[in-house]
């Protein structure tokens, strides 16, 4: 069995340690936002008080434009097919372009038509602003009274 390490050995050991992770350090330079719609602010200490000062227009613009500059995020609100040329995965290339195969036919095209009832429901509704099935004030206390 090797014997145990004296204090100045362990010491030597410790510094040729960190001496190599210091060596390999590297400062990450990128700077990135994921997301701004998830974007979370940390509020100020609430007993903390600075003056408020209302940015200008131009300087609201300035960040947005910088954000959106360090956004890793690009046009996150469009459909894979719009945001890529081909597919990204195994399970995209399953409808990624979808075109419809067949033209629809008008005889088996039936879109819903609403009957007299709920046409008279809809009018009911745009000229006095509450559905026909609403109660009344004076409804509630008539049942109650007779019933």
């Amino acid at each position: 069995p090797r014997p145990p390490f004296d204090l100045v050995s362990r010491n030597k050991i410790w510094a040729e340690a960190c001496d190599k992770e210091v060596a390999n350090l590297k400062l990450n330079t990128n700077f990135a936002v994921g997301n701004l719609k998830n974007l979370v602010s940390i509020a100020e200490k609430p007993n903390a008080l600075q003056p408020v000062t209302v940015p200008t227009e131009g300087e609201v613009s300035e960040a947005r434009a910088l954000l959106d500059e360090l956004c890793s995020v690009k046009a996150d609100g469009l459909l894979p097919c719009e945001r890529f040329d081909v597919p990204q995965t195994s399970s995209q290339e399953v409808g990624f372009k979808f075109t419809k195969l067949v033209k629809t036919n008008p005889m088996f095209h039936q879109p819903r038509n609403g009957c007299a009832v709920t046409k008279y429901a809809d009018a009911y509704y745009e000229t006095t602003g509450v559905t026909p099935f609403h109660r009344k004030p004076g409804a509630v206390a008539f049942a109650k009274k007779w019933f």
